[in-house]
């Protein structure tokens, strides 16, 4: 799959990848922008585990289904959850 043809994806998870890992125009490639958030489908979410640096494009951060923050809070609880759970 490519981020060309998102149709069917309920959630698109984002991480970044870092910038020796992959060469430039694959990076680049992959990033998410305002354009692929518009074709999910109605319901459909980006998340991702912040921080951001340029896997989303900076005008798709604000794209009613990018949900970094959300994510970001939700593992918040699981990371409290876990702590707890290892520290007794």
């Amino acid at each position: 799959r490519t981020l060309a043809d998102v149709s069917g994806i309920d959630v698109l998870y984002v991480a970044g990848i870092p910038h020796r890992l992959a060469a430039e125009d694959v990076r680049t490639s992959l990033r998410v922008t305002g354009e692929v958030l518009d074709r999910l489908p109605t319901g459909a979410v980006a998340m991702s585990p912040l921080p951001v640096i340029d896997e989303v494009d900076a005008g798709a951060r604000s794209h009613p289904k990018f949900h970094a923050f959300v994510h970001s809070d939700w593992a918040l609880g699981v990371r409290m959850a876990v702590m707890e759970l290892a520290l007794q």
